[in-house]
């Protein structure tokens, strides 16, 4: 859903981007090309942000497709490793104010 949502702001506001536009696509793209396209187009934007995504933006600085790839599987994976650590102990107490009630 962020990759639809990232890929329809860019394609209606690429002409003109505000810096905050810019920096939301650097931060928020989940596309091979788009990634490649924002860091070629918006390098020092791409760098201001590279510490927050590193591999995935180094590897689109380098225009690398296949290393842009893995970086967004790797950063996709982490990010479901998160999420359920963050929602299970709220399961937890959901179910448990469930079975109180």
């Amino acid at each position: 859903m962020i990759r639809r949502l990232v890929e329809a702001d860019y394609a209606a506001c690429r002409s003109e981007p505000t810096p905050q536009q810019i920096h939301f696509w650097l931060k928020e793209a989940r596309t091979t090309g788009l990634l490649i396209g924002l860091a070629a187009a918006y390098p020092e934007a791409a760098r201001k942000i590279l510490p927050k995504r590193h591999d995935v933006l180094k590897s689109a600085m380098s225009a690398n497709e296949l290393d842009v790839e893995v970086a967004l599987a790797t950063e996709e994976r982490e990010q479901r490793v998160a999420d359920k650590a963050y929602w299970e102990p709220l399961k937890k107490e959901l179910e448990q104010m469930r079975r109180q009630s």
